[in-house]
């Protein structure tokens, strides 16, 4: 594994795609937020969960971001704790971009690469059987 670190610009190149996806999200996310609260109706917005009945891998997301936005940071954490060391993972990434106008490149070899999606697939079904178990 290399770890190289090289000059880039300090604005990332985001797709537009990506911005609306996300802009998207979190309209749905206020709008179920604000249904949550002002009729006491909870709103699922998981469809994978709507339809098969378990949560998806993705599933507390949405609980974990409105507990950091209450200062509950581990309670957020514990609702997905991949998808939030990922986040931290990217926030650290884009910081580093901002302030020092670098990027961080990893190579890894053929044998690495494969092990690094075993690893990846392992950490996905580990954390999806917790959020089946434990987060509901």
């Amino acid at each position: 594994m290399k770890v190289k670190f090289s000059r880039d610009s300090r604005y990332p190149n985001i797709p537009l795609f990506a911005v609306l996806v996300l802009v998207i999200w979190l309209t749905l996310v206020c709008i179920a937020t604000i249904i949550n609260f002002k009729l006491s109706k909870f709103v699922d917005l998981c469809l994978f969960k709507r339809f098969t009945g378990y949560p998806c891998p993705t599933c507390g997301t949405t609980r974990g971001i409105i507990s950091l936005f209450h200062g509950n940071y581990i309670q957020a954490w514990l609702f997905n704790p991949l998808v939030f060391s990922i986040g931290i993972i990217f926030m650290i990434d884009l910081l580093f971009k901002f302030i020092f106008a670098r990027k961080i490149k990893i190579t890894l070899t053929k044998k690495e690469k494969k092990s690094a999606w075993i690893i990846g697939i392992i950490l996905l079904l580990a954390n999806w059987a917790y959020v089946i178990f434990y987060v509901g």
